[in-house]
């Protein structure tokens, strides 16, 4: 089993930057595929039992079927914060109940920690892509292979949530 392969996949299923989820497994799992919470979040993308039954994961310790089931709730929590990432990570972390009752990522220190920490990796990437991509202009194409940041499928995607935020796409099952 290939991470890359199945994070690329899941990402590609509902339309998410894989750099994102990558972001999201290393917050919660620091790519653990046995890892488990003191609450009892299970996984790479630590799905809590309930939430994993409810997305179709009947097993969290299965890499594809966590990373899957966790991809799709994320994007279910895009889609319900209208592309707020701040919020639908806060959900993701403390529960979309949490988030509705603060109006917001809730004032708990744990939370805001976790969407920092998500976002500020999700951000390096981005960044690093960036340098990257400069840098292959300023120095021409011959370099490309020797400065580009490889990109976990080695596929360009143009889509990031930000411009999501402007044309998001229905989700398919």
């Amino acid at each position: 089993m290939d991470l890359n392969e199945v994070v690329n996949s899941a990402s590609g299923r509902y339309r998410l930057d894989p750099d994102l989820v990558n972001s999201v497994i290393k917050a919660e799992s620091g790519f653990n595929v046995r890892a488990v919470s003191p609450k009892g979040a299970q996984g790479l993308m630590q799905l809590m039992p309930g939430t994993a039954s409810q997305l179709g994961v009947p097993n969290a310790f299965d890499p594809e079927a966590n990373v899957e089931g966790g991809a799709k709730y994320l994007r279910e929590l895009l889609e319900r914060y209208n592309f707020d990432l701040v919020k639908a990570l806060a959900a993701y972390n403390a529960g979309p109940q949490r988030v509705e009752q603060f109006g917001g990522v809730p004032p708990y220190y744990e939370t805001r920690v976790y969407v920092a920490k998500v976002v500020r990796d999700f951000n390096k990437k981005k960044e690093a892509q960036k340098k990257a991509a400069t840098s292959t202009l300023k120095t021409g194409s011959s370099k490309a292979s020797t400065t580009k940041t490889p990109r976990p499928s080695g596929k360009e995607h143009s889509s990031s949530v930000v411009q999501a935020k402007t044309k998001p796409a229905p989700a398919t099952p």
